[in-house]
């Protein structure tokens, strides 16, 4: 089905917007900073002075942090969770020597910082380096941040966040003059980890992943936590000791909770990897088969046709019905390390490739496998959605002979079944 008229206009708007340098977005995002905060210092009555100290020591803070987490990480990488507490700490510091109350004017830090993280995001969403997953409606990137995503359409998460930054800063700026010390920054810790815990799930470039929640996730509770404990701190609750431990009782379980219910914990293990592995090297004798896992994943295998290389033609589904394009793309470089990226497709929840049969063949890094694989197949998804391909797509050649793309004799089907050849036939 053909994408709507207004899709389509919005689309092609998103793609029109220019690329500048995300270092532009920065330089440009720090003045407007400055002069927010200089508003809110005005707005709040607070010391000029003092927030020139603090704009200083915030520009030297995200310099610092910028070559200390190069020289750490071996490659140029910015985490802006990370600055805001680097920045945060530093200017709590000058405060602290300056024998002037951090409250009054972290207050005034965190309006800025609002400013200057919107712009940041302004900057990932016009180069494309924190993009969000594949969808209908976004930005088609070519540049080298989005490698494999290169013409895929993504969603705009970054847009999203920066708009939410914004929102944040206004009610802190229309806050300042009327709360107490203290409690702008509270809402700007609190509010921010909130949103950024919940736009994880729409991110689509790879990032560390600890008991299924990502590492940004892992800090937005952190942060979160903190700003609990410095309101908790500059207002004392009676009981306060036992609502914490509620709380930290609470968030454990729905921690371990989703992590025990995740399908990745359960089908990305090393054990039931291997299975999915000696299931698609049994000897098909010329005929497709289906088999299931004892995780419920449907591998249907069948050979090439009488092109050469030999191959295998092999289809995964998840249990129940379940299409998960990540997780799926993720077991078979997994499972099959000597995958043909280019051979993919996805249809009707299922995930359809193809393996040579080359002896010696070498297997690509899993990483840069997985991003092949899934560009590929989101990149066929999103230029043909409505028509499955009838047939596979040729295999390399080798040895200078040509391969016959041979049909799909795929069968995504229950243990047991068996299935037979039809010229033609799309089983799924």
């Amino acid at each position: 089905m053909p994408a709507p008229d207004w899709l389509a206009s919005l689309n092609r708007a998103l793609d029109l917007l220019p690329r500048p340098r995300f270092q532009a977005c920065g330089v440009a995002g720090f003045h407007a900073a400055l002069f927010v905060s200089t508003g809110a210092t005005l707005l709040a009555g607070r010391s000029p002075l003092v927030l020139a100290v603090l704009a200083a020591v915030c520009a030297l803070s995200f310099v610092v942090y910028l070559r200390v987490r190069t020289w750490l990480a071996g490659r140029k990488s910015l985490v802006l969770m990370e600055h805001v507490w680097f920045a945060l700490a530093c200017c709590a510091a000058a405060l602290r020597l300056m024998h002037v109350p951090a409250p009054e004017y972290l207050d005034i830090v965190c309006v800025g910082l609002s400013v200057f993280l919107a712009a940041g995001r302004l900057g990932c969403l016009l180069v494309g380096c924190c993009h969000g997953r594949p969808s209908s409606i976004g930005i088609a990137y070519t540049g080298t941040f989005v490698g494999h995503f290169a013409n895929v359409r993504l969603f705009p998460v970054a847009a999203i966040e920066l708009a939410g930054l914004l929102f944040i800063g206004f009610c802190g700026l229309a806050a300042l003059p009327f709360a107490a010390p203290g409690t702008v920054a509270a809402w700007f810790l609190l509010s921010y980890s909130a949103m950024r815990f919940g736009l994880e799930n729409l991110r689509g470039d790879r990032r560390p992943y600890f008991l299924e929640l990502s590492q940004a996730q892992w800090m937005s509770l952190a942060q979160g936590a903190a700003a609990v404990w410095w309101l908790d701190a500059r207002r004392p609750v009676a009981g306060h000791a036992s609502i914490g431990a509620a709380l930290l009782f609470i968030l454990a379980t729905a921690v371990l909770a989703h992590y025990i219910r995740s399908p990745r914990r359960r089908i990305l293990t090393t054990q039931h990897v291997r299975e999915t592995t000696g299931l698609a090297d049994r000897d098909p004798c010329g005929e497709p088969f289906v088999h299931n896992t004892s995780r419920g994943v449907t591998v249907a295998v069948s050979t090439a046709g009488r092109g050469l290389p030999r191959a295998r033609h092999i289809s995964l589904a998840l249990p129940d019905g379940r299409f998960d394009l990540q997780l799926l793309c993720d077991l078979a470089v997994r499972a099959f390390p000597c995958i043909l990226p280019e051979s993919a497709v996805a249809a009707a929840g299922v995930l359809h490739f193809a393996v040579p049969e080359e002896p010696g063949r070498e297997a690509a890094p899993a990483g840069s496998l997985y991003a092949a694989l899934y560009g590929v197949v989101v990149r066929r998804i999103q230029s043909t959605p409505e028509r499955l391909p009838q047939e596979a797509p040729a295999l390399p050649q080798a040895s200078g002979m040509p391969v016959v793309p041979s049909p799909w004799y795929f069968a995504a089907a229950s243990a047991g079944q068996s299935a037979r050849r039809a010229p033609g036939e799309v089983d799924i």
